[in-house]
């Protein structure tokens, strides 16, 4: 299938934007510790602000673009965030650092639920596993190059590296602009069944119980893949005598199975449920993250984490299908910003591996195995969900029925 020109454009961004977040916001604790001498805990707590302040962006992004339309609010996303970043380069007392940080991690919530979202407008139905299976691709692309880009141009953990993502979201915002004034197309009109106020929009979320469901489905997961680097790495660390060797052959590892199998594991899960994909991805992520318990040699390490990265290609782009069979047309923005809560498993995920290490440092079967449960249990969110959703249908029939009001499904 040729797919709308929006999906290659925003495919084409997406890939753009992620390599200038891989080149700074990726040593964002290198730069902080080495540059900036700042204490362990303040570098935890200021990283831990991105994930959370891009939650929030995200949710009030994707809400917003209903009301004003998709385009608006991502060109606002790309100025502000290379504002931002400015601000934050420049910034030396810890109020402001905290303040630019917050309002970055903000303004990046923004593109990913609303640019997903507009994708969405343009593929019919059947075609979105394979574009959220694109961009899942691109996104890991260019988090494979980003370092090594970074590397080569001496600017990792650098104020230089923040200065470039900043140019790099300002170009691109200014692109963007050029060719949406040229576009006489309009893909992601405003939402014309309710433009009161964003109120109407949590409102329909707060009663979408498939959706909550989801919602809590994904934040189990991402605290088991979000930021698996993190509990990995402490670990790796305890076990091995060249940990930071053994590290970069991991993470090489996932980025090269995420590349290589992306395009043929889709094309056999849309022969499938999605449910089906996020319960196999998801034993695929119990058996790695078991394996990784078990593990003393560099080889055993690379073997789970094979196991492990095809959890990942399954389930991610399950997600984000499973999310978009429950959307109403007129409130894809609201849905998609409201899946960025799930991006509070990356906060929780790094917390709870650093607890348990710490505790229980000697006993990885403890730490791994908690990992694996807590991806078995986002299945039973995930499964009640889309039992709800088909339940809900065959009682309505493609209807929606929002504050009081039936819609149909577009």
């Amino acid at each position: 299938m040729n797919h709308h020109p929006y999906v290659y454009l925003f495919l084409c961004f997406t890939f753009l934007l992620t390599l200038a977040d891989a080149t700074s916001v990726l040593f964002l604790p290198l730069y902080l510790s080495s540059v900036l001498k700042m204490e362990p805990i303040h570098i935890g707590v200021l990283s831990g602000i991105v994930p959370l302040a891009a939650t929030l962006g995200g949710f009030l992004a994707g809400s917003l673009s209903d009301l004003l339309g998709r385009k608006p609010v991502l060109i606002l996303s790309m100025f502000a965030y290379s504002v931002f970043m400015i601000g934050f380069a420049l910034s030396k007392e810890p109020v402001l650092l905290f303040l630019f940080v917050f309002l970055k991690g903000f303004f990046s919530g923004f593109f990913s639920p609303v640019s997903k979202a507009l994708m969405a407008d343009v593929t019919p139905s059947e075609y979105r596993l394979k574009v959220f299976s694109l961009r899942y691709l691109v996104v890991n692309i260019a988090y494979a190059l980003g370092p090594l880009l970074g590397l080569l141009a001496d600017i990792e953990g650098s104020i230089e590296s923040f200065y470039v993502a900043a140019a790099a979201y300002c170009i691109l915002g200014v692109g963007l602009l050029v060719l949406i004034k040229q576009d006489t197309r309009h893909p992601a009109p405003r939402n014309q069944s309710d433009k009161s106020s964003i109120v109407i929009a949590c409102k329909v979320i707060y009663r979408d119980a498939p959706l909550l469901l989801f919602i809590i489905g994904g934040i189990l997961s991402t605290v088991v893949h979000g930021q698996w680097s993190v509990p990995l790495m402490q670990y790796v660390g305890l076990q091995v005598n060249e940990p930071a060797e053994l590290f970069a052959i991991i993470v090489g590892v996932n980025s090269i199975c995420v590349i290589v199998w992306q395009i043929p594991v889709t094309r056999i899960a849309q022969k499938f449920q999605p449910i089906v994909s996020v319960f196999m991805g998801s034993s695929f992520f119990a058996l790695g993250m078991l394996g990784f318990a078990f593990a003393n040699e560099w080889w055993h390490f690379v073997l789970c984490m094979v196991i492990f990265t095809m959890g990942e290609v399954l389930v991610i782009p399950a997600e984000y299908q499973l999310l978009d069979q429950i959307t109403p047309a007129q409130f894809r923005g609201a849905y998609y910003g409201a899946q960025s809560f799930t991006t509070l498993g990356s906060f929780i995920g790094p917390w709870l591996g650093s607890v348990m290490l710490t505790h229980f440092s000697s006993d990885g079967f403890f730490t791994f195995g908690t990992y694996g449960l807590i991806a078995l249990l986002s299945v039973v969110f995930f499964w009640r969900g889309s039992k709800l959703q088909v339940n809900k249908r065959n009682r309505k029939g493609n209807t929606w029925e929002l504050s009081g009001r039936v819609v149909s499904e577009e």
